[in-house]
């Protein structure tokens, strides 16, 4: 009893310092002024952590804006990322305060674990509020909950794909309606983010609910809180890394406190409903599927084996959608998720029927006009609702039938496209068939005028689009 007492007195002694170490340096009047911190833990196991901090104060006053990069070790992009930020930031320019938390699974960071740290076995990004006494991971989280949670006005917390993840780049926000207003501006720093996917989830928690999520606790403290998914497979990529140092610089700029911002993303595409798929069994895993394709429901995403090449469970899409993130590498446990599968609810009505005659009851010029909005915003999945499974696309070079093979070719121009804009300029309807002639900007830059021939099913689906390529009535004969 004597040991634990002593434990207790000395670990709250521990606790008492480390808060007074991060409000003494938060609470400096100097302006600009940049410290560097590092916070020591230690549990009752002999486990011992630090987590840095750096934080920076402009030139003049400001909001207070949080980054947090590496609440998992393995995942490097991020943590890439915010290196490259501190050095750059120029306080002269800085309007407000940045708390930057570089690395804040530093254990698991060194010791090359996914997910989890090597101390405690526990997940800092499924512990939180965190426990003041606890493990070395909890005792981090209740330091983030108490500390550095209630100094923020925005909360960014930043990942990429942990060692056997792939995933497409995203940002991501929950709905609270309990707290419109913050949950306004984090919808709003999302879209000017610069990144395509903006995705949403539902918030459901109590206050007395235990938020689990680093940046959920942040939201249920009531704090302008969202999260960015980018980098995959436990491997630095430059792209990623200057994509999340874009994201960021962005949201700086919307918040008016750093003016180096590249506006947003032109084609946004949103998504506010998730599904997962879930491994029941241990085994090797194999799928076909990368993060970022479209699937259907009931299709067949992936399966198991045992050692010996016996299937043991396989895996089908719940829905239509696209592919958030998935497990890539063979190795599959009990519980593991295998696939997040992203749709926009908002997508659902598409096409209407009328239930005496089997007919979308939508004209085909609103169905020609849907599709083409959907394809000025690279939405793949929403151009894939459309697609018959027969569907013929043809233009001045190239011809293939068949639904995969149509989206591949969208794809493929998607890509190709920082931005595609469409303006229809004529349009007529026949029956089943609709011409509209299109003025297609792309890049911002190159004019193309283009008539699309587009016949549709009886379903509302699209069965061929002829593309022919034209010329604008200004330009020279």
């Amino acid at each position: 009893m004597r040991q634990v007492i002593t434990f207790l007195f000395v670990f709250s002694l521990q606790a008492i310092f480390s808060q007074n170490t991060f409000q003494n340096a938060f609470n400096k009047s100097e302006r600009p002024f940049r410290e560097n911190l590092s916070i020591d833990f230690k549990d009752k196991d002999g486990n011992e952590a630090s987590l840095p901090i750096s934080i920076l104060k402009g030139k003049t006053k400001g909001p207070v804006f949080t980054i947090v990069a590496g609440v998992h070790g393995f995942e490097y992009p991020p943590i890439v990322a915010v290196q490259a930020i501190l050095k750059e930031i120029d306080l002269q320019q800085l309007k407000g305060t940045l708390i930057v938390v570089p690395i804040a699974n530093t254990a698991s960071f060194y010791a090359r674990t996914p997910f989890i740290s090597p101390l405690d076995k526990k997940n800092l990004n499924n512990v939180f509020p965190g426990k003041e006494d606890g493990t070395i991971t909890e005792q981090i989280g209740h330091f983030i909950t108490s500390n550095i949670i209630p100094a923020s006005e925005v909360f960014l917390d930043v990942h990429s794909g942990d060692a056997p993840e792939d995933l497409i780049p995203f940002v991501c926000f929950y709905n609270n309606t309990k707290n419109p207003k913050q949950t306004a501006l984090a919808k709003e720093l999302s879209e000017k983010s610069g990144f395509q996917y903006v995705v949403s989830y539902p918030y459901t928690l109590s206050d007395t609910d235990a938020a689990k999520y680093t940046f959920k606790q942040a939201v249920q403290d009531g704090k302008t809180a969202l999260s960015i998914e980018c980098g995959k497979l436990g491997n630095v990529q430059e792209e990623n890394v200057n994509l999340i140092k874009k994201g960021i610089y962005n949201m700086l700029d919307t918040m008016n406190m750093y003016q180096n911002g590249t506006g947003p993303h032109p084609n946004i595409i949103y998504r506010n409903n998730q599904s997962y798929v879930r491994s029941s069994t241990k085994g090797i895993f194999y799928s076909n599927f990368k993060a970022g394709d479209l699937v259907k429901k009931n299709e067949l995403v992936g399966y198991t084996t045992d050692e010996f090449g016996n299937v043991l469970e396989e895996y089908v899409a719940p829905k239509n959608g696209i592919i958030l993130y998935k497990l890539t590498t063979p190795p599959i446990n009990v519980g593991n998720t295998v696939m997040c599968i992203s749709s926009n609810t908002d997508n659902n009505e598409y096409p209407t029927f009328d239930k005496t005659t089997n007919m979308t009851t939508n004209s085909r010029k609103e169905l020609c006009r849907l599709y083409l909005e959907r394809y000025a915003e690279k939405d793949l999945a929403g151009v894939e609702a459309i697609f018959a499974e027969n569907i013929i696309l043809r233009d001045w070079k190239i011809r293939v039938e068949g639904k995969k093979k149509a989206l591949e070719e969208t794809k493929k121009n998607f890509e190709a496209a920082e931005s595609v804009e469409i303006e229809i300029l004529e349009m007529h309807e026949d029956q089943n068939t609709v011409a509209a002639e299109l003025k297609i900007t792309v890049n911002k830059t190159e004019e193309l005028y283009v008539v699309d021939v587009i016949t549709f099913n009886s379903e509302g689906l699209i069965n061929s689009i002829r593309a022919y390529l034209g010329r604008g009535d200004k330009e020279n004969k």
